[in-house]
């Protein structure tokens, strides 16, 4: 004996519910990761510009050593800033994907249920049911309609991220370097 449609759909989304959590936990130890791997890495660049900023003799070298480490950092914090937002686009990807499979899994225990009702009622519940089914079906061609324009939108703001990520960082290093060449 199958179960009853309440049922089914209770389990569905407990399951994707699990699944969403999962999905938020991996993200999150990721992003952890990533930030103390960027914390043990500033540390070791910390004390290796101490000994270097100890050898240095005279004015010119220091502010050309300053430049150098300003730039370091710079190209530091901004591959950090790229790998989180890749994370956090991984992220978003994959609820997005968990969304949509249960979306449709839910339509389709619904309309099994269509079919059920079908079965126990009456010949004039054949068109009810054929009515919902319509509505069901042009309810999930608007959604995907969004969704699609959804990610359109999703990628053009992704690029645009990323040009403006990378020109920033290009004149950040860009004005460090004529700062410097100005001082000597």
């Amino acid at each position: 004996m199958s179960q009853a449609p309440h049922v089914v759909l209770t389990q569905q989304q407990l399951e994707n519910n699990l699944r969403l959590v999962r999905i938020g936990l991996d993200s999150t130890e990721k992003a952890i990761r990533l930030q103390l791997e960027a914390t043990k890495q500033t540390l070791e660049n910390s004390a290796k510009s101490a000994i270097k900023f100890s050898a240095v003799s005279d004015m010119q070298g220091a502010l050309a050593l300053r430049a150098d480490l300003a730039e370091q950092a710079t190209d530091s914090l901004m591959g950090l800033s790229r790998d989180l937002y890749e994370l956090a686009s991984q992220t978003q990807n994959e609820f997005a994907k968990q969304t949509e499979a249960h979306i449709s899994r839910y339509q389709q225990t619904f309309l099994s249920s269509f079919d059920q009702f079908e079965k126990v009622s009456p010949a004039s519940a054949e068109i009810v049911s054929s009515m919902l089914r319509s509505s069901v079906a042009a309810g999930q061609a608007a959604f995907d309609s969004l969704n699609k324009a959804a990610r359109q939108v999703a990628d053009f703001a992704d690029a645009s991220l990323r040009a403006a990520t990378t020109a920033t960082g290009d004149a950040i290093n860009t004005a460090n370097r004529t700062r410097t060449s100005r001082s000597a």
